[in-house]
Formats: structure tokens, C-alpha cells, sequence
């Protein structure tokens, strides 16, 4: 057999005997081997090594001496085609018919070939299928992707590891805020419930048999939705401006792009602004208006909670004008009646505390904030006056803008009534009697009671025609008057006088015009009146005008 050493003798035989003479040895020229190791088998796999053990070919194949044998291993699993790892082992220990390969993967089909070699090369090889026992995975689920599909839900996917170390029997996705903790055998997980426009990480970890591997993360974030109600505002004002802070909303669920301010007035907007970026604002406003704010974040999804302040009155201001509509008319000869239009809150800027009223720029008079009315006795009949109204706050006080002229005092008549003023002055001035086109003071008479009783009133007119015709020439002080206010009938079918002197009523003021004469004094229990005094003394002598009403 090839390879084999032989000896051999020579030696010599006759009938003698047999004797060898010589001896050698030889060995035949080696060859490959032709016959494969016996008994090619594994045991003590686990999921990283696996021993081998074989017994050499059969001496007769060997064709020399077994000096060495060649293991080689190759994957068959397509799990790990992108892994190029070759196992090549040389074996020279010819007592030792085992062999042990380490760092081998998991639940992966090797294929094993065992050749015996001499000094010649390799024989045929033993082959031989075996598969690694399952370990937990070695890496992380692939292609984990979150995707949100609304405000409140987002969607996991993934594959599974590209070691998986065995069958994936379950995957376990946790979620943060304990949103999700659960085992599927679905690569896809759909998680609920989820708060706008959050951050959320997820993490997901492959199971076999053996247990868990490591685990895939991924960070994911919900839509937008519309913010919820701003978490905090101050309000400060002046009479003129307003300014409004507020804190962003607690939960924004968005990226606020701006928010939207309306300024409203008995729920009517009459603002609306808008602030970009700061959380403040200044508004122009008018003062002692009762304004209402709200405010309402926007994000792209569109307007969010509204915020609505409680009404609030900017500060009092000053009325920028005193009360329309003003008008002032005599009542008597004593008395002026102003009235006005009272101010509006809006208009007056603030409460009003009380109206002034004006003669020229003298304060005359002054009422309550609900009165749109005053009654003034402290004006001369005699002269006109520039009548206008002012309107007060606790802030100060209003123009008087709105004058109004108010003629001296004319006393009314009507078609059948003509007013008389009776009155002298200084020495030996002339009476004279004015109709009502003149100006006109109150007046009151009294005659003496030594005349007739319940006189006619044709024949008080005559009377009185009788009584300026005798005006004798006694004087009265300078700057007195005796005044008193008879009325004579307007009708010029009426005459005053008598005998040759007949004169129409129409025509009696010229006649006593033309008089060089003073008034007697005839009119008892009646006061000289000094224009200052005109109107405590005039009322009191209004009791003793016997004259009054007289016409037919």
C-alpha cells in the first residue's frame, strides 16, 4: 500500500536449511488519500460553538500517512449572506479526533467538510449540515419609523432584526409616558389618545425563545391643534391707552403664529388687532369707556380658545365739550331757565360730577350731574348775556363752547295785551313808556287805596293816561326809579283819556315820550329800586301792582 513502510529478508534455503543472508525495507510511493474520515459528527452545539469528532479513513484508503486534517465551514443561511466568514482549520494532531469552532452565530445553518491529508495533499471530505441552537437577538428591529396621522395618533412600523438569533416569537414597543406598553406579533402599532403637537419616543425590542434583543428607537411628534385659553394676563390703563400682557397657553399645541386681540364695547369689537411675536400689546382707547378684551392664540390649524376679560372702564378724562342743545329764556322778570342736553358717558369721558353755567366767563351757576336743568335769578333784566354750560369729572372741566345769546328781558303779550314800563330817573328826567320792543324790567305798582273801589279796566287805563298827564316836575333821587308794569288794551279801537285827548293806545307810548315831565309820587308802599337790587326788591313789589291785567 502506498505509503507504507516494509521490510523485507533475503534468504537462502537448501536441504540443509534456511539462513537469510540479508534484510531491507522500502516503502511504497504515497498517494491522496482516497477515503474519507469515518464518524464526521458534531455535539455540545449552543448558539456561539460546536465540537466535531471523526475517526480517520480506513488504513487501506489512507495511500500514506494521515498526517493533518482540514475542516471548513460556510454559512447556508441567507440570514447572514452579507457576513463573509470563512472557517478554515488545519488539524496536525493525529491522537486528537475532535475539534471545537467558537464564535459561530446563532440559529445559523453551517455546512461542514472534513478532509484527511498526507504528505501527498487532501483525500475526500466528510460533510456534514448543523445549526447553531437560538440566542436573543443581536439586533435591533430595522426600519422603525413613527409617522403621525392627526393631532392624536401616530403610527409605528418596522421589520424585523437583521439577527434575529432564532424565530422572533413577539416584539415589545414602549412608548414614553406610559402611553403604550404591550407585546405585539405585528410589525405596526397605532397608538391613541395622544396629546397635539407632542414629542413622543418609542422604543421596540425583538423576542425569541431565548429572549429579548436590544432595542430600536425612534422619536415621533403628534399634528398641531388649535392652543387652548392663554394661562395669565394683566390689564393696566391710562385714560387714553390700554395696556394688555398675557402668558402663553399652557398647552399651545402648536407653534403659535400670532394671536388675535379684539377691544369690545357693549359687544360690539371695535379693535382688532394682532401681535406676531411679543405677549404684550398697547392700545389707543377713549377714556371712561367700559372696554371688554379677549384674546385667542392661532397655529396653523386655526383659532384656539378664547379668553374673555371682565369689563373694565378706562380712566376718566376731562369732557372735551360742554353739553349741546343749550337754551336760556326769561320765565319772568326775575328768572332765566337754562337747559341743555345732558352728556353721554362716552361723551362726557367719565362721570359727570356737576354742569356749570356761564354768563360770559362768570360761573352763575352750578347743578347735579343728573339735572339737566338750572333756574338763575341773579341776572340784570335789563342786559343781554352770553349764556353757555360747562360739564365737570373728578378729572377737570369741560369747555363751555356751546354760547347762546340771551336778550334782555321782554315781557310777552299777546294780540289784546300791550306792557308798560313806567320809570325816572335823575332831576327833572322825562317819564318814558316803552313797548315791548324795548328792554323791559319787572315792575310792580301800587296806588293809593283812596280810589274808587273795583275800577273797570277801561277806566284804570284811563286813570293811569290821567295820572301821567298831571307828572308834575317834583325829582327823584339820581339813578332810582319808580317802576311799575300797568297793562292797557292793544286794540286801537280803545282810547286813553279823555275829553279833547283821545289817543289810540298804539300811540299813547310816543305821547309820553314827548312829556318834560317827572312822576309824581302818586304810588305809595312802593320801594325805589336800584339796578343791583332789581331783584330782591322787585318780587316784593309786585305784590303792590294794582295794574296788572287791566284791559277790558
Amino acid at each position: 500500500m502506498p505509503g507504507i513502510k516494509y521490510t523485507y529478508y533475503i534468504g537462502s534455503k537448501n536441504t540443509e536449511g534456511h539462513v537469510n543472508t540479508t534484510n531491507g525495507t522500502f516503502t511504497l510511493l504515497e498517494t491522496i488519500p482516497n477515503g474519507r474520515p469515518l464518524k464526521f459528527e458534531t455535539y455540545n452545539i449552543t448558539a456561539y460553538e460546536m465540537t466535531f469528532t471523526w475517526l480517520p479513513p480506513l488504513e487501506c484508503f489512507r495511500n500514506g500517512d494521515i498526517i493533518k486534517y482540514s475542516l471548513s465551514c460556510s454559512f447556508s443561511n441567507a440570514t447572514h449572506s452579507d457576513i463573509q466568514q470563512s472557517l478554515q482549520h488545519q488539524i496536525t494532531s493525529k491522537r486528537e479526533n475532535r475539534f471545537t469552532l467558537y464564535n459561530l452565530y446563532p440559529f445559523t445553518n453551517y455546512t461542514c467538510h472534513l478532509a484527511a491529508a498526507n504528505g501527498i495533499g487532501e483525500g475526500p471530505a466528510a460533510s456534514l449540515n448543523v445549526t447553531t441552537l437560538e440566542a436573543s437577538p443581536e439586533s435591533e428591529p430595522e426600519n422603525l419609523t413613527i409617522i403621525s396621522t392627526s393631532s392624536s395618533s401616530l403610527v409605528l412600523t418596522w421589520s424585523k432584526p437583521i439577527q434575529p438569533n432564532g424565530i422572533i416569537v413577539k416584539y415589545t414597543v414602549n412608548c414614553s409616558s406610559g402611553i403604550f406598553d404591550n407585546e405585539t406579533i405585528d410589525k405596526i402599532v397605532v397608538l391613541n389618545g395622544l396629546v397635539p403637537y407632542t414629542n413622543y419616543t418609542c422604543s421596540v425590542s425583538a423576542h425569541t425563545r431565548i429572549g429579548v434583543g436590544p432595542a430600536a428607537i425612534v422619536t415621533g411628534q403628534t399634528d398641531e391643534s388649535t392652543p387652548e385659553v392663554i394661562s395669565g394676563s394683566s390689564i393696566a390703563f391710562s385714560d387714553t391707552l390700554i395696556l394688555f400682557n398675557w402668558m402663553k397657553p399652557l398647552v399651545a399645541n402648536g407653534q403659535i403664529l400670532y394671536y388675535q386681540i379684539n377691544l369690545t364695547v357693549s359687544s360690539t369689537i371695535v379693535k382688532t388687532l394682532q401681535s406676531n411675536g411679543s405677549n404684550y400689546i398697547t392700545i389707543e382707547s377713549d377714556p371712561f369707556v367700559p372696554y371688554q378684551l379677549s384674546i385667542a392664540g392661532y397655529t396653523s390649524k386655526g383659532r384656539g380658545e378664547l379668553w374673555v376679560s371682565s369689563v373694565f372702564f378706562s380712566k376718566e378724562g376731562i369732557p372735551p365739550n360742554g353739553p349741546e342743545n343749550v337754551t336760556a329764556v326769561w320765565i319772568n322778570s326775575t328768572t332765566v331757565k337754562v337747559t341743555w342736553l345732558p352728556l353721554t358717558l362716552a361723551e362726557a369721558r367719565g362721570f359727570i360730577t356737576r354742569y356749570s353755567v356761564y354768563a360770559g366767563n362768570t360761573e352763575i351757576a352750578n347743578v347735579s350731574n343728573d339735572s339737566s336743568i338750572a333756574y338763575i335769578d341773579s341776572l340784570n333784566p335789563m342786559l343781554q348775556y352770553s349764556i353757555s354750560v360747562s360739564a365737570s369729572t373728578k378729572v377737570g372741566e369741560s369747555s363751555n363752547n356751546s354760547m347762546i345769546l340771551l336778550p334782555a328781558y321782554v315781557v310777552e303779550t299777546s294780540s289784546n295785551w300791550l306792557p308798560l314800563v313806567i320809570g325816572a330817573g335823575g332831576g327833572g328826567c322825562v317819564g318814558v313808556i316803552c313797548i315791548c320792543c324795548t328792554i323791559i324790567v319787572c315792575f310792580c305798582c301800587r296806588r293809593r287805596r283812596s280810589r274808587r273801589k273795583n275800577p273797570t279796566k277801561t277806566e284804570e287805563a284811563v286813570e293811569l293816561y290821567s295820572y301821567i298827564t298831571k307828572i308834575t316836575t317834583d325829582s327823584v333821587d339820581n339813578d332810582y326809579h319808580y317802576i311799575a308794569a300797568p297793562l292797557v288794551c292793544q286794540n286801537e279801537a280803545a282810547i286813553v283819556g279823555t275829553g279833547a285827548q283821545r289817543i289810540k293806545v298804539n300811540e299813547f307810548p310816543s305821547f309820553v315820550s314827548r312829556s318834560k315831565r317827572s312822576i309824581e309820587y302818586e304810588f305809595e308802599e312802593i320801594e325805589r329800586i336800584s339796578p343791583i337790587k332789581a331783584t330782591s326788591i322787585g318780587s316784593k313789589n309786585a305784590a303792590f301792582n294794582r295794574f296788572e291785567d287791566i284791559c277790558p
